[in-house]
């Protein structure tokens, strides 16, 4: 799981750390068969994860002080120093394991040895992960960052070597972003070797709301009918515009695929070049 500094990558692993280990739903959506969780929560401290604890965990029915079956580490070994074993030792003693979490990756990544190049390197190094999460039956879940380069493919984006993506059975990619309605959400993009559906999925963090992660579905979709929402909105105001009134409007370039497509779905009504709402 990898994203830019402060886009809620913390406060979304333990959103899934929650529902697995009180066999809730992560992300207000997503059913989650229930087991125990180790969270390896590198970056933080005691008081801050209590806070999210406490704001997560509103939204289940179990008080989070008795989740016995979440434990939280907020120091752990590096990887080649011990920290494989430890990770070992912990599913060994945890039959019903299922999820083990490494925030961030950066923390317990070896240092690199001699001539070894980046790439090989975190073949390695997740190469060793892989093989216990395969031995084990469960999936361990490392946190990282971004680059700070913009990329084409969001995937691209993940920092350093392709070894990283290459190892990895599912790689996910958090981006923050405006929706139609102009509040933030987030977007997952996934890619898997897993049978893990792949795509761009939308959710929205509000600390008011119950679940204060809530998935919002594909977002394209999600995109697009907030985009045909807003089209709409301005039709009410002022019916008869032309594509461009209505994209200046928007402040956006181009909106006619858009229109063409509400047109054939009977949303909108074309005359003389000109949009209207159906009556």
């Amino acid at each position: 799981l990898s994203g830019k500094p402060k886009t809620g990558k913390s406060y979304l692993v333990m959103d899934w750390a929650l529902a697995i280990a009180l066999g809730g739903h992560a992300m207000g959506q997503k059913p989650c068969t229930q087991g125990t969780v180790l969270y390896l929560a590198l970056e933080g401290n005691e008081r801050l994860l209590q806070n999210r604890l406490r704001l997560l965990g509103k939204y289940f029915e179990k008080e989070t002080e008795a989740v016995t079956n979440l434990e939280i580490a907020l120091r752990a070994k590096v990887l080649d120093k011990g920290g494989y074993e430890q990770i070992e030792d912990w599913i060994n003693r945890h039959p019903d394991a299922r999820l083990v979490i490494i925030d961030t990756y950066q923390k317990v990544k070896p240092m690199k040895k001699g001539n070894t190049d980046d790439y090989d390197a975190a073949v390695e190094n997740l190469g060793r992960l892989q093989e216990i999460a395969n031995e084990k039956h469960i999936a361990i879940l490392i946190v990282h960052h971004n680059t700070k380069a913009k990329t084409d493919d969001d995937f691209d984006a993940i920092l350093g070597t392709t070894g990283i993506r290459a190892t990895t059975d599912t790689n996910i990619v958090l981006n923050r972003t405006r929706g139609g309605d102009d509040s933030e959400i987030t977007v997952l993009s996934i890619e898997s070797r897993q049978g893990i559906p792949e795509g761009r999925y939308a959710y929205r963090f509000d600390e008011e709301d119950t679940p204060v992660i809530q998935l919002l579905g594909d977002a394209d979709e999600y995109s697009l009918s907030r985009e045909r929402a807003e089209i709409l909105e301005v039709l009410k105001e002022e019916p008869a515009l032309t594509p461009s009134q209505i994209a200046d409007a928007l402040g956006k370039k181009n909106v006619t695929p858009l229109l063409q497509k509400m047109r054939k779905a009977g949303q909108v009504i074309s005359k003389k070049g000109k949009y209207e709402l159906p009556e």
